[in-house]
């Protein structure tokens, strides 16, 4: 099943069309956007949830610091819950190489599960979680912005 979720900073969309379109993170900085998922009725306690996305650059072969940035999860009655760290509950995002030729579409994949091993998820826990590229990092070798294409959240 897929979960439709909400990106949280609209500011870093791209311009344009086609190879611009998209949700930009620039080269040379430190850029992040927050999304947020709502577990449907009929999510599975405790059941796995992958997230995908798409994402292309106008740079080849070339690798993007794609990170999990944080994690919490909120449920009515109670605060926030959050891991001891803060990105405990997602993985960082697979794979981060750019391909052969310039705006060919790439796929990363990560995981989300409770950023706290006592808290299991349920139906209707609000699920926030981040994306951060470190584009000054040294593994982040892309001179140009990376743009997040689509989303998929799906669970079993």
């Amino acid at each position: 099943m897929d979960i439709l979720g909400h990106v949280g900073d609209t500011a870093l969309f791209g311009t344009g069309f086609g190879a611009n379109a998209g949700l930009a993170f620039a080269d040379a900085a430190n850029n992040q956007a927050a999304f947020h998922i709502v577990l449907p009725p009929d999510y599975t306690p405790g059941g796995a949830i992958v997230g995908t996305f798409t994402w292309h650059t106008a740079s080849i072969s070339c690798n993007v610091s794609w990170l999990a940035n944080y994690t919490s999860v909120s449920r009515t009655g109670q605060t926030h819950v959050v891991g001891p760290g803060a990105t405990t509950g997602m993985s960082d995002p697979t794979p981060t190489t750019a391909g052969v030729t310039p705006n060919g579409v790439q796929t990363a994949t990560f995981t989300l599960t409770s950023p706290l091993a006592s808290f299991t998820l349920r139906p209707g826990d609000s699920y926030t979680f981040g994306l951060f590229r470190s584009g000054g990092a040294v593994g982040d070798n892309c001179a140009s912005a990376a743009l997040i294409d689509s989303m998929v959240i799906r669970y079993d």
